[in-house]
């Protein structure tokens, strides 16, 4: 469950980005909100969010909250 859910979020964050395309500088403070078209009793102890940094081929998965 928690992957669909994980999956879910990562297809809306994509989606989300390739819309609103926004950048933000090395060491610069980024930050931007999502909503789910699923309601959750809880989204901050069901949902899993998790964003991908890059840089060429090397990548960093950081959770977010």
């Amino acid at each position: 469950m928690n992957k669909k859910i994980s999956i879910l979020f990562g297809l809306g964050l994509f989606l989300c980005t390739a819309v609103k395309s926004t950048e933000s500088s090395q060491w610069d403070v980024f930050e931007t909100s999502f909503k789910s078209a699923k309601d959750y009793i809880n989204a901050f102890t069901v949902a899993e969010v998790n964003v991908v940094f890059s840089h060429g081929a090397t990548q960093w998965i950081v959770p977010a909250f």
